[in-house]
């Protein structure tokens, strides 16, 4: 039922309106009259009338200063004006303020009630599309959160640059301000409400304002910290673990990129995803409390190809990969045992130790372990023993100056060169030496990937070539398609994407 009042100055009309009519038979509530637009406009602020009718000449104030009034105090009241004949200078000024509804003297009853049905109809469609708007604006504010944290996300795994999300930049501060990323894993990962729970709590932890973002990437969670506050994330996050483990069982691992800018977050989640690999639990590690060699042998340790690796073959290739580059970045064969055994105790669950430390002994000791983790001790025949054997040993000696057939099968498996050729072939599909100047050269092209500024004589000694820069060159084109200056050279202007192996 709506409320209704009704302003007039002339008693005989607000009288015969007000007592004449079954208001409450037609689904109104008479509320209130008054007899000039000061009276109503009180009324109208003290009952809160959904329908007015009111007159345009009144003394004291008239209905259009009432209706002027009432609007600027934003009333929710629908305005019915009753005019005669002459009032059309009025009624113009009225439908300036947005009036509808007119009601012509003298009226009656049946003049009367089809206008404010009208009047209804209006009110209950403004009401209508403001609860719409109120739902709507509700429901944004609740996404915006959300939103953003999706923003985020896409930005770190680089599905989005800050050229299309150019609010997201100016919430982080600016191109130009310093951040790092925080990654907090857990083995059982990090639910929405945990998530809730430790970005209030380094909010409280941090000064005002250090905590940038947050978002959650396969129910690890993401922290955007402001730079400036690299000196106090230890202690920090050092009571962020503690407080965790009193509503967890879990303990939190920790890992910290380098500082970088908004336009760098791919690389930083890159940076503290590497880490976060072998990284002690209930602590943090920062990349850049890591010295020089660490911090490389970090870069280049890629777990996940590891642990995906989608055959024996293929985590051998992996392993030889991962070591060639280690060597060619002049990491010593200490920090490289360390991190083969980062590695395995990430993908394993734990690690043996190990005193290897060359090429052979360390591809060994990581193909092993990480293959008999994913097959357990499923059986093997013994053929196929063999052919892992000779897998493994072919990775294992790949960066051999003097790697020939006959020294291979002769020196390392003791085999005939002629059956082992044969078994080679049935294998890889590949004759021995296509087999192995292809693995090379797939291997160097990874290499000018990671830094394309590297000397060609070095590059072709340290994957198993002769110190000869133009015989190397002319193999490389062979298989790629470009000398490797020309490749290096591309990639440094990101003009040639790196592919599959040749």
């Amino acid at each position: 039922m709506e409320k209704l009042l009704i302003v007039d100055d002339e008693e005989i009309e607000l009288d015969g309106m007000a007592e004449l009519i079954d208001w409450p038979s037609y689904g109104y509530e008479l509320v209130g009259t008054a007899i000039n637009g000061k009276r109503g406009l009180a009324l109208i602020q003290e009952k809160q009338p959904d329908i007015v009718i009111t007159d345009i000449k009144m003394p004291v104030m008239d209905g259009l200063a009432m209706i002027r009034a009432a609007q600027e105090q934003h009333v929710d009241t629908v305005f019915v004006v009753l005019s005669g004949n002459g009032d059309y200078e009025y009624t113009s000024q009225a439908m300036q303020l947005g009036i509808r509804h007119y009601i012509l003297k003298s009226c009656d009853e049946a003049k009367i009630l089809p206008v404010l049905e009208q009047a209804r109809a209006e009110l209950h469609e403004r009401r209508s599309k403001a609860q719409k708007t109120t739902e709507m604006e509700n429901t944004v504010r609740r996404m915006a959160p959300m939103a953003r944290e999706k923003a985020l996300r896409d930005l770190l795994l680089g599905r989005e640059t800050l050229t299309h999300l150019p609010g997201i930049a100016d919430d982080l501060g600016g191109l130009d301000r310093k951040l790092l990323l925080l990654l907090l894993h857990t083995k059982e990962g990090i639910d929405h409400l945990e998530q809730y729970a430790i970005t209030n709590m380094m909010a409280e932890l941090l000064p005002e304002g250090g905590l940038l973002g947050d978002t959650s990437v396969s129910q690890d969670v993401c922290l955007l910290v402001d730079a400036g506050l690299y000196d106090q994330l230890p202690p920090a996050v050092e009571r962020l673990c503690d407080e965790f483990a009193r509503f967890r069982a879990g303990l939190l691992t920790v890992t910290g990129s380098a500082r970088g800018t908004a336009a760098q977050m791919a690389e930083l989640y890159e940076q503290a995803r590497r880490l976060q690999a072998a990284a002690p639990e209930n602590t943090l590690t920062l990349l850049e409390r890591l010295n020089a060699e660490q911090h490389a042998a970090a870069h280049l340790m890629n777990y996940d190809t590891l642990r995906n690796a989608d055959s024996y073959a293929a985590l051998c290739f992996a392993c030889c990969d991962i070591l060639v580059s280690m060597q060619m970045q002049e990491i010593s064969p200490a920090v490289q045992r360390d991190f083969c055994m980062r590695a395995v105790r990430y993908i394993c669950g734990s690690a043996p130790t190990t005193t290897a430390s060359t090429h052979a002994e360390l591809l060994i000791y990581l193909v092993d372990n990480i293959w008999q983790h994913r097959t357990g001790d499923e059986p093997i025949g013994k053929a196929t023993r063999t052919e892992q054997m000779i897998l493994r040993e072919f990775y294992a000696y790949l960066p051999e100056k003097n790697f020939t057939m006959q020294w291979f099968a002769r020196e390392i498996l003791f085999m005939n060169p002629d059956y082992l050729s044969r078994k080679i072939e049935k294998m890889t599909g590949d004759k021995f030496a296509t087999r192995l100047i292809a693995d090379r050269i797939e291997i160097a092209r990874h290499l000018l990937t990671i830094d394309p500024t590297l000397k060609m004589t070095k590059l072709a000694e340290t994957v198993g070539f002769a110190a000869d820069e133009q015989y190397f060159s002319r193999i490389f084109r062979k298989l790629v398609g470009a000398t490797p200056k020309q490749y290096a050279m591309g990639i440094a202007d990101k003009q040639i994407i790196p592919h599959g192996r040749v």
